[in-house]
Order: C-alpha cells, then structure tokens, then sequence
C-alpha cells in the first residue's frame, strides 16, 4: 500500500526549495501555479472558471511600509475559513516586506479577499491552495481594480469585494496606489468608495497619504466626506497630522466638521489636542460646537480632562456649557468631580 506524503514533507525529501506559500500555509494542499502571466487578470479568470472549489489562490507583491505586519492579533495562525475572522495589526520581529493576497473562488467566482503579511502563518482550512509567482505590482492592482468594479455581491458573513479590494490595494507599495487611491477619493473612478479611500490615504500611506487628505480637505464640498477626513487624519502617522485636525477643529466651515475634528482630537490624549479642545470650547461662535468640545473634554484621560471640565463648571461664562460640564464631570467618576458636584449641592 502506497502511503501519502505531505506535499511539504515530499519537496524536503527530493531537495526542492519550498516557496513562501508552502512553508507559511498550513492545513492545506499547495500547487504552484508557476510564473504568473504579463495578463494576471486573464489567468485569474481562467483559474476560476476551471475551479468549482472552494479553493483560494495566492501571490506576494511588494508591501507598503507599515510600523507592524499585518497578521492576526494574538494568535499563532490566521484562520482563512473561520467566519468573522480578519486580519489584524500584530507586533511581528523580522517581518519582511511582502504581502500576501488571497483569493477565494467558489462555484467558479470569487467570494472573499483576504491580505497578511508574508510571514504570516495561515490556516486554509483544509481546502486547497494555488500559488502564482513572479506577481508585480501593476498586474496586482489591475486584477484588484477589476474586483472592485464587479459590483458582485458576497455572501453572508463575507466582506464586500469591493471593499475588501480596496484594502489589498492600499497596502501595495508604489506611488501608483497613492495616485489610485487619491482618484476614488475624489470620485474620478469606483462609486461609492470614496470614504474608504479616504480612510486608506489616512491609514495605510503614510506621507504621500497625507499630502492627498490637504489636497481633498481645500476641495471637498460633501459634509459627510469631509468629516470622514477628520477620522482619517487621526489615523495617519504623519507629522503634521495633528497639526491639520486642530486646524479643522478650530477653522472648518462647517460646525458638524468642527464637532467630528474636536471628538478625534479627543481620542489622541495629547497635550496639544487638549489644548485645541479647550480653545474650541471657549471660542467657537456656536454652541453646538462648544457642547460637542465638552463632550470631547470627558474622552480625554482623566488628568487631563477632569480639570479642564472643573474650570468650565465653575466658570464658563455660558450656563449651558457649565451644565454639560457638570454632567460629563458626574459621568467621570473622578473623586475631584464628586467633591465639585458635591459643593456644588450644598451651596
């Protein structure tokens, strides 16, 4: 009787050098696709219609700089076929600067993208694994793009393809993503996914990223965009990040613009964003901003913002705003808000 031996186990045995995929792939059979074609796009299609499956395909491009790898945090492999499951940031030591696209096909149609870090160890899930090498960047973003623009639908559980492609093509190297990602944001191409690509320019992009949100934040004229662009400042990593959120918090036309880059401010804890926090609550002609800057007061560390809230319960010149104060400060819980409010009482 002939005994089975894993694909893994075989390449060792007859000396072959094993690829990334069949070292870092785990539960699951592994073929080589060999070199990809000039024509990626094509040779997916043409992978897909021959595959019933499920069955998930893969390709390494270059990675775009990142402070972590993208795995999953707090466990040894990512489990590709567990629902609800994605990838998440995790400190990683020798990461490499690759990263991992996989494509899963059921039913000769793709249902699920998913991206990690090279280094990564996946679990498939016992289905099988087809591998391509020699995949660049541009024929990477051309079949991503492709997906994007399906307007497919996925089934429950699974995240939506344009989305999800959205995301494997922020995390590509190159300043075509940038310029890719800059276009969406600005609706020149892929509808409806304009405050995603907002979000990667401010996530995943870095500087170049940034330099895009100064350009979109003097253009855009949507308030819900313009205030998904605050979110995306926070996120960003680059050094004048922060000094763009404050000036939307103080400076935006629009008070639901001011309000949204106040609350952001607050989830940076700095002393700077304290610091806009509180002018916004002293000088911003409406009352809506200012409330909504008190609100921002209460999400800062405690050290930070139960004082600010005291000084604006006893003092600010509107009763409105000392009430709000009085009210965040009870939610605190803090010993110095009690014995406030507690003076406050007995007067």
């Amino acid at each position: 009787m002939f005994r089975v031996v894993p694909l893994v186990v075989l390449l060792c045995l007859l000396g072959v050098e094993m690829t990334a995929a069949e070292t870092r792939i785990h539960n699951a059979e592994v073929q080589s696709l060999g070199t990809a074609l000039p024509d990626l796009e094509a040779a997916f299609a043409t992978w897909a219609a021959a595959t019933e499956g499920p069955a998930w395909a893969t390709y390494l491009v270059p990675m775009a700089h990142r402070k972590r790898d993208l795995c999953c945090g707090g466990r040894n492999l990512c489990f590709l076929e567990q629902p609800n499951t994605y990838s998440h940031e995790g400190n990683h030591e020798g990461v490499t600067r690759r990263l991992r696209v996989l494509l899963r096909v059921e039913g000769r149609q793709l249902d699920e993208i998913r991206i990690f870090g090279e280094d990564c160890q996946v679990d498939a899930g016992g289905l099988p694994v087809y591998a391509w090498e020699g995949v660049d960047t541009p024929q990477s973003l051309d079949l991503l793009v492709s997906q994007a623009t399906s307007g497919r639908r996925v089934s429950a559980g699974r995240q939506d393809l344009a989305e999800s492609s959205l995301m494997a093509i922020a995390h590509h190297e190159g300043k075509a993503v940038d310029t890719l990602l800059e276009d969406i944001a600005y609706g020149k191409s892929l509808p409806r996914l304009e405050e995603e690509a907002i979000f990667w320019l401010g996530e995943a992009r870095g500087e170049a990223g940034f330099e895009a949100l100064v350009r979109l934040r003097h253009d855009l004229d949507d308030l819900d965009l313009r205030e998904h662009l605050t979110f995306a400042l926070h996120l960003s990593d680059a050094p004048g990040a922060l000094t763009l959120l404050i000036d939307m918090a103080h400076r935006d036309p629009h008070r639901k613009v001011r309000s949204q880059a106040l609350f952001w401010l607050s989830q940076e804890a700095g002393e700077r964003a304290a610091e806009a926090i509180a002018e916004a609550t002293e000088d911003d002609p409406e009352l809506d901003v200012k409330n909504h800057a008190i609100f921002a007061l209460s999400q800062l560390p405690p050290d930070r913002g139960v004082p600010l809230l005291i000084h604006y319960a006893e003092n600010h010149a509107q009763g409105e705003i000392r009430k709000k104060a009085l009210f965040w400060l009870g939610q605190s819980e803090d010993p110095r808000a009690l014995a406030l409010i507690e003076e406050i009482l007995s007067r």
